[in-house]
């Protein structure tokens, strides 16, 4: 299962991380997971595009995303990405699942 855990503090984003395997097919055919890995990928490009985020770790099965300012364009990028999640996880509620804690 993917794991989506966004952290919030005073109703704005201050991490996120992402981190496992959708498991609906074969390792390299797994279309949900296909599907997760181009958001996080494209959120982790915005965010290094658009606000010079430099605190974004990505590893195997793993992306680790630190907002340090909390800016309303990194605010708004991590909503899209929560969004285009929940999509994926009404679809595929066995494959994601995403939780939001507040600080």
């Amino acid at each position: 299962m993917i794991k989506a855990c966004f952290t919030k503090k005073n109703g704005k984003y201050t991490s996120l991380s992402i981190t496992g395997h959708a498991n609906t097919d074969e390792f390299g055919k797994d279309l949900v997971c296909a599907e997760a890995s181009a958001i996080a990928f494209g959120t982790c490009n915005a965010l290094n595009e658009l606000t010079n985020n430099e605190n974004i770790n990505i590893s195997k099965n793993k992306i680790d995303i630190q907002i340090n300012d909390e800016s309303e364009m990194e605010n708004i990028i991590l909503d899209v990405c929560r969004i285009q999640l929940a999509t994926i996880e009404y679809s595929h509620p066995t494959a994601i699942e995403i939780k939001i804690t507040e600080e």
